[in-house]
């Protein structure tokens, strides 16, 4: 074709390339797969946040921010969230997590704070 770059039509409108070996689903190759659980998520900042607070034994319960370039680390995610909010910008009523896991994270807390209490009373 001898069109100018910018009337070229665009590869993916093309069935003949859409088959080709080469091409991916853009929604599907741009997100990073979980090997533990199948989860997909959009960068690899946030796959190794999920695999360090979801998948590692080892990991002591700590929640890092979402934002790739922040250190900021944080005992609970709920801390987190208010830091994401407050520093970052982040809409107060986006849901960061599904119910179900936000029950975990209170039940949590509250079994934390019971030892902690128990720690600290005399015998």
């Amino acid at each position: 074709m001898n069109l100018p770059l910018h009337q070229l039509p665009h590869p993916a409108a093309s069935d003949n390339y859409t088959n080709s070996p080469h091409y991916t689903n853009p929604t599907a190759s741009n997100l990073f797969t979980c090997t533990q659980c199948s989860r997909r998520l959009p960068s690899s900042h946030l796959l190794n946040l999920h695999i360090n607070e979801l998948h590692n034994p080892f990991h002591a319960p700590s929640f890092r921010c979402l934002v790739p370039s922040c250190p900021e680390t944080f005992p609970y995610n709920f801390n987190r969230t208010q830091h994401l909010v407050q520093v970052h910008g982040f809409n107060a009523g986006f849901k960061f997590h599904s119910r179900k896991w936000e029950e975990k994270e209170r039940r949590q807390y509250r079994l934390n704070v019971r030892k902690s209490k128990k720690l600290t009373q005399p015998p």
